[in-house]
């Protein structure tokens, strides 16, 4: 079993699934395969290079419409964890006195704006099917800015935000982790907050099987998830911090400094986390970003990783907001081909945790969950 995975914390359990052994000791053969972006990822698995990927929420909804290039459907079978994305600003923004997205849109309608820039707000994001666009949308929404009037927004590979920040071709943007540590570390940008304060424990990004490959390996798609639910359930250990630092910034995995896995790892635990040698780390976008236990930056615990197809409904639901679907009766439908929950409900019993997914799902409530766009008093 060949399966994906890019230079996001988010493969985390993936990584340390295969690392720590625990494919072999489900009685599966799995090797990992680095991806350079999320297009690469979908051509590797229609042309059947890959079995499997880490993939935005969106992606398993667009292969299942037939949408952005997908030829073959993708169906998710677990989160990998939830939240791990941020929002950083420029550090031309920061020098302006910008510090919050209220502070934000105080700048964009001032004199001063005007002075700084001269232009219009540029924002990124992964890609239209990311849980990051929606939620980036949400964000500004909030603050009463809107795509086109107050900001254009445009996609871009995480690898490539830090040189954009750092060039001041993009003023603010949503990213995964480690890329938005890697841009404070540098003095490139400075993050005001995480996708988490819009959407708590929200799925960001999943296990996506071709449709194909699953129906016809069964047996080993659930011992692939209770392998990755077991590397979800170390990652989530604090006591496992040394290990994880060492293993996920290794050259073959995230490819980035153990003082950047580290400190991208105690965001919203740690306000600053000095790094040995570096005595200006710490105070670089320096924006407190401790959260309270019910809104992590991110969270791997096993209820997290329930695959919720009620999840696929709201991101549908946004898809539709913000006019990149169109609403129909058989978007529930979509919604539902996105997800197998019986191989994360199978693999969860064999680990002794069949209470997860009725635990999650009654949770999440999912139905009933709007984003935090109550207005900003700017």
């Amino acid at each position: 079993m060949r399966i994906g995975f890019l230079r996001l914390l988010d493969a985390a359990p993936l990584i340390m699934a295969g690392h720590l052994g625990y494919f072999t000791a489900a009685g599966v053969s799995v090797s990992l395969h680095r991806q350079t972006g999320w297009m690469n990822a979908r051509d590797q698995l229609l042309a059947g290079f890959l079995d499997a990927s880490q993939a935005p929420i969106g992606m398993p909804i667009m292969s299942q419409t037939g949408r952005a290039g997908f030829e073959k459907p993708l169906v998710a079978v677990m989160n990998l964890g939830s939240g791990g994305n941020v929002f950083v600003l420029s550090s031309e923004l920061a020098q302006a006195g910008v510090d919050s997205i209220a502070s934000l849109a105080h700048f964009v309608r001032s004199q001063t704006f005007h002075q700084v820039l001269n232009r219009t707000l540029i924002g990124s994001y992964v890609s239209t099917y990311s849980g990051q666009y929606y939620l980036l949308r949400n964000w500004l929404e909030a603050a009463g800015l809107s795509e086109n009037r107050h900001i254009r927004l445009t996609p871009l590979m995480p690898a490539q935000v830090p040189e954009h920040l750092a060039h001041g071709y993009v003023d603010v943007c949503c990213i995964g982790e480690p890329w938005g540590t890697r841009c404070v570390s540098y003095g490139w940008g400075t993050i005001i907050g995480a996708t988490t304060d819009v959407l708590p424990h929200h799925p960001e990004k999943v296990l996506a099987f071709t449709e194909q490959f699953a129906a016809a390996h069964s047996p080993e798609v659930i011992r692939a998830v209770e392998a990755v639910l077991r590397g979800a359930d170390f990652c989530s250990q604090p006591r496992n911090m040394d290990t994880l630092v060492e293993v996920l910034s290794h050259p073959a995995h995230l490819d980035e400094s153990p003082d950047i896995i580290r400190r991208s790892l105690m965001l919203g635990v740690s306000d600053a986390f000095p790094t040995p040698g570096r005595d200006d780390f710490a105070d670089v976008g320096a924006t407190p970003m401790r959260r309270s236990d019910a809104a992590p930056v991110r969270s791997w615990n096993a209820s997290d990783c329930y695959p919720d197809s009620a999840a696929m409904e709201w991101f549908l639901g946004q898809m539709v907001r913000w006019h990149d679907l169109v609403a129909g009766p058989e978007l529930q439908l979509v919604a539902q081909r996105s997800v197998r929950t019986d191989f994360f409900e199978q693999a969860a019993a064999r680990l002794g945790l069949p209470h997860v997914a009725a635990d999650s799902s009654q949770s999440l409530k999912w139905r009933n969950i709007q984003p935090a766009v109550t207005p900003i008093a700017v």
